[in-house]
């Protein structure tokens, strides 16, 4: 279960750590667990859910932020959960906007630091953008891993460089298959009647000084969903040496 699985995630790294906050919307989770020797270092967490669609009545859709200071760094997280469908990318685009307005808006949310003056800015979850490229074109490309002229027709990646969502967000390097979508229980991109076009719906963007991604990788066998898991690891340099390293906020 997902308790054993932080489990062993947690002891590879050789430190105790405790889960200050945990929240949950309709199947969106954002969990945060803070290192032991860094607790006292915490402070300001406040969280904020944003759902979508029909007035925010149906749930599925949106996400979950939390904000809060550690180690003297700003730091806010959003999990969300953005529309799906291979055509749909307008909507995708229209949701990054309406949850980022929500969070601005929020007296709450931005009470101590407005959104996009935090230091550090991670947005992840199930994006919902696609691949927009004939299947069987995206499938035999998976299958000898030559993932660079996809990412040149993916979703996410065009609407970043036109500036019209996720702008000023980065990303590791993909190297790993598309995580999305699978016949459930096995390694099998979708082989139903509606034959998906196989995508990296799930990702994890980064904005802000002093970061870099020093891990983006997928577990492949992992089979307990139509998608598999993505992982990211990121480094965030303390403020004296960010202050060094430069970037943008």
């Amino acid at each position: 279960g997902m308790e054993g699985a932080l489990a062993a995630v947690f002891k590879a790294t050789g430190m105790s750590y405790d889960c200050v906050e945990a929240k949950n919307m309709f199947g969106v989770q954002l969990w945060l667990f803070v290192a032991q020797t860094h607790s006292s270092e915490l402070s300001k967490l406040t969280t904020e859910v944003v759902k979508i669609g029909f007035g925010g009545a149906v749930g599925n859709k949106g996400g979950i932020a939390m904000r809060f200071k550690l180690c003297g760094r700003s730091v806010v997280l959003v999990n969300s959960h953005l529309p799906s469908g291979g055509k749909h990318v307008e909507d995708r685009n229209s949701a990054f906007h309406e949850i980022t307005g929500s969070l601005s808006s929020s007296m709450r949310f931005s009470r101590d630091c407005r959104l996009w003056d935090h230091e550090l800015f991670v947005w992840l979850g199930d994006l919902n953008y696609r691949v927009q490229l004939p299947n069987e074109q995206v499938r035999e490309a998976v299958q000898v891993s030559n993932y660079a002229p996809l990412l040149e027709h993916d979703q996410l990646d065009r609407a970043r460089e036109a500036g019209v969502a996720f702008g000023g967000f980065q990303e590791g390097p993909i190297s790993f298959p598309p995580s999305y979508k699978f016949d459930a229980g096995t390694d099998t991109y979708d082989s139903s009647e509606k034959q998906r076009v196989p995508s990296w719906t799930d990702r994890v963007l980064f904005r802000g000084r002093g970061v870099r991604c020093a891990h983006y990788a997928s577990d492949m066998g992992c089979r307990i969903s139509d998608h598999k898991p993505v992982i990211a690891l990121l480094d965030l340099l303390p403020p004296s040496a960010a202050g060094a390293a430069g970037g943008h906020a």
